[in-house]
């Protein structure tokens, strides 16, 4: 079963219960039918037998790696009563393997499942799950906010730190700002101080970029805030990366802290890439950005209007953005006589 947005999942009684990380890492917008009975199942008998019919080919996908965790997390989170011996028995009856059940145990992020499973594994083979596809369990951690495991696995293995912090180019930390973590940022930061500038530079500082698009104004302040002297390559990284894809998402907060930031880059912002902010906040139906950029550049609006072939009249009325249509017609009347608009 697919869910076009985020709206129409939550109104699946399944689908719900899956966190948006979890969903957009795991899932891929879709829940497989074949889980929904496995969900639906109270009686934990009639749910081994459950468990025990998949077998490949008797579905669409084979069981591979990322549908055993489908499966498993779509167990895990709609039977909450499950204890953690119960949650490790479904995964053996599964067949997963240990390395792939401290992978979930992470993922989850419930803190007495986790330590109840590590009791199951000698030292040594924690660290080689920590350290495997190169420290990708600290990674998802930072990933998921699950900052108590976060902890876990520094104190396990502290001579792993720079390298586990370090690693895919400082992953931990761009995802934690992606997604909004301010505390897994501080922990990162407070573990490794040394590391700071190399971490916020990381992918020409793309954690303050995807902070921004993502509409995460505390990340962006506090990024500012350990990091003044970088404030205006975060702001002109790829092209003015932030402020026109926090507009294009409809993030005014962002892009008003942006401007406040650097008033004298504010109309190279604006213009940037044929005046992308404008272009996509219209497309995307969000009028109180194409305001807020009408009203800081009002000598610039009939450029705006016109990019791109009419891309922002254009794009609204495919999107039936009706009051984008209105604004745009009271701003420019004339244009709507043009053959380019139709």
């Amino acid at each position: 079963m697919k869910f076009s947005t985020h709206e129409e999942r939550m109104q699946h009684s399944q689908a719900k219960l899956i966190p948006q990380t979890l969903w957009d890492r795991l899932f891929f917008k879709e829940l497989p039918d074949y889980l929904i009975p496995l969900m639906q199942e109270s009686d934990l008998d009639l749910l081994h037998v459950l468990i025990d019919d998949l077998k490949p080919g008797a579905y669409p996908l084979s069981f591979f790696k990322n549908q055993l965790l489908c499966v498993w997390f779509g167990i895990a989170l709609s039977h909450p009563e499950f204890n953690s011996e119960t949650l490790q028995h479904i995964g053996d009856r599964l067949g997963m393997t240990d390395e792939l059940m401290f992978q979930a145990a992470v993922l989850l992020g419930n803190d007495h499942y986790f330590k109840d499973l590590l009791t199951k594994y000698s030292t040594q083979s924690l660290q080689d799950m920590i350290a495997a596809n190169n420290y990708d369990v600290f990674i998802q951690s930072a990933n998921h906010c699950h900052l108590s495991i976060l902890q876990y696995l520094v104190e396990k293995v502290p001579e792993k730190l720079q390298e586990m912090i370090a690693s895919e180019n400082y992953l931990a930390f761009r995802l934690a700002a992606e997604n909004g973590h301010l505390s897994i940022i501080q922990f990162l930061i407070e573990i490794a101080p040394e590391k700071l500038q190399e971490m916020i530079a990381s992918e020409n500082y793309l954690a303050f970029r995807l902070a921004a698009e993502n509409g995460h104004l505390s990340i962006i302040q506090f990024l500012i805030e350990i990091a003044p002297e970088k404030l205006q390559e975060m702001i002109a990284a790829q092209d003015y990366f932030a402020f026109k894809h926090a507009a294009a998402n409809g993030h005014l907060s962002i892009c008003q802290f942006l401007a406040e930031k650097a008033p004298e880059k504010l109309q190279e912002m604006i213009a940037s890439q044929d005046y992308f902010a404008f272009k996509y906040a219209a497309a995307n139906g969000h009028l109180s950005i194409c305001q807020f950029l009408a009203e800081k550049a009002p000598e610039k609006l009939q450029e705006m209007i016109d990019a791109d072939n009419y891309f922002a009249f254009s794009y609204a009325a495919n999107k039936d953005h009706l009051s984008i249509l209105q604004f745009l017609a009271e701003k420019a009347p004339e244009k709507l006589t043009k053959d380019d608009c139709g």
